[in-house]
């Protein structure tokens, strides 16, 4: 016989002793590659149902948030409050010539000396009273 036939043989001879392990062996691996693609399928099936992502302009989300009372509102600069409702008040500064604005999250809104500041309910009141938004705020 060639080598190859004595190879084949041995490696037949090996499987029928081991037949049952082998066997074992493969069903174990079989459920597990099910067990997990089935969890994948759930979890992903899941995620798609409870998860909504909606987007809206920036504008809508700061009009929006400009209706929510001052007494509710929680001033995200200093960490208090939840996100859902964020003070969007803007502070500008009585001394300054340059007749700027900020956000109460801006670097610049904690620089102004609390004697100093005016608060505005909302962007929009601040640009009709002839203030624009610092360089260095962002809405």
């Amino acid at each position: 016989m060639s080598k190859i036939g004595d190879i084949s043989t041995k490696l037949l001879n090996i499987v029928k002793t081991h037949q049952v392990d082998l066997g074992i062996a493969l069903a174990v691996v079989l459920v597990s590659i099910i067990s997990f693609q089935g969890g994948k399928a759930y979890m992903l099936s899941q995620i798609s149902h409870s998860v909504k992502i909606d987007s809206a302009p920036a504008s809508d989300v700061f009009n929006t948030a400009n209706t929510i009372g001052n007494t509710q509102s929680a001033n995200i600069s200093s960490g208090g409050g939840s996100s859902d409702h964020l003070d969007f008040r803007v502070v500008v500064s009585k001394s300054s010539t340059t007749k700027k604005y900020h956000f109460l999250w801006c670097a610049g809104a904690n620089q102004i000396s609390e004697t100093n500041k005016i608060y505005f309910n909302s962007d929009k009141e601040a640009i009709t009273a002839g203030y624009t938004l610092a360089g260095n705020c962002k809405k």
